[in-house]
Order: C-alpha cells, then sequence, then structure tokens
C-alpha cells in the first residue's frame, strides 16, 4: 500500500464518533481539550511536531486526542465511583442531599459566599471530608461566650501570701 504524507498542520478534534461506552460516567459528562486554549496551545504545538517527526498522518491528530479522552473519562469514572461510595455511606442519595444541604447553610452562615463556594464546589466531597466539614460547623464556636459564665473560684493558697503593696 502506498505510505500516507505527513499534513504541514495536524488538527486537533476530539472524533466525531467519541462514545465513552461502557463508563459510569456523571450526567452531562464531557472531556474539554480544547487546543486553541492558551494554557495548552505550547502541548498541542509539540505534539504536532511529534507526529509530523514520525510522518502520522493527518488523522493521527484526532486518534490520540480520542484516546487522551477515553483516559480522561476512565478517571472520572473511577473518581465518580469513589463518590458514589461515599454518599453511600453516609445513608443514600436522599440522606446526602439532606445532610450536604444543611451543611451548605451552617457554612453560608459562618462564611463568605465565596468561601462556601470553594469549599462545597461540585457538592463531591469524600465521606470522610464530609464528616469533618459536618464536626467542624457543629462544633460551638470558640469566640461565643459561655452560657453562664463560670463563677471564679476562690484561690485558698492565696490567702496565705500578702498582697504585695502597690
Amino acid at each position: 500500500g502506498k505510505v500516507k504524507e505527513a499534513p504541514d498542520a495536524y488538527e486537533f478534534a476530539l472524533p466525531a464518533d467519541m462514545k465513552f461506552d461502557g463508563m459510569d460516567l456523571p450526567e452531562g459528562f464531557k472531556v474539554d481539550l480544547d487546543p486553541t486554549n492558551e494554557a495548552y496551545a505550547p502541548l498541542f504545538a509539540e505534539f504536532g511536531d511529534f507526529l509530523k517527526g514520525i510522518g502520522a498522518p493527518k488523522e493521527a491528530a484526532s486518534q490520540a486526542l480520542g484516546l487522551v479522552a477515553k483516559y480522561e473519562a476512565m478517571k472520572e469514572a473511577a473518581n465518580f465511583a469513589a463518590f458514589k461510595s461515599d454518599v453511600a455511606a453516609l445513608g443514600g442519595e436522599a440522606k446526602f442531599t439532606e445532610r450536604f444541604n444543611t451543611i451548605k447553610r451552617a457554612a453560608e452562615s459562618r462564611l463568605p459566599a465565596d468561601q462556601v463556594e470553594s469549599l462545597l464546589s461540585g457538592g463531591r466531597i469524600s465521606e470522610k471530608g464530609f464528616k469533618a466539614i459536618e464536626t467542624l460547623l457543629s462544633a460551638p464556636s470558640l469566640s461565643a461566650p459561655a452560657a453562664t459564665p463560670q463563677e471564679k473560684t476562690s484561690d485558698p493558697l492565696a490567702a496565705r501570701y500578702p498582697k504585695s503593696a502597690a
């Protein structure tokens, strides 16, 4: 067969028929591999140089990007499975939602909105992290005064020592 010619440039786009069959992924999951993103542009340029250097045909860029997307989907599926396991350990979906909303309200009453968003963004918290936040938010505030001020207990030794003259 005839060897295909390497193109001058490669078009990095996910395969049009990209599917993640057999993977349990959250609803709306998509892989965002944007070669026009400034942060990744140097990597895609290097990738293009690599493909050209090995004489890869034009379609190799899309195929390779499809493999990278599949890798990202597999990582997400593993994270999603761990999260679902944590939700089950916290009492199931309904109980998790109820507990999550409770800690969110408690956090909103004590923290600026941007900190609450940072702490609870995405609603994906591990079981241990969830319990830690619940514990922190249910603890009495360190700056709150005691409900009943404690009376000063007399010092039985104080009477034995003379008060210093002012």
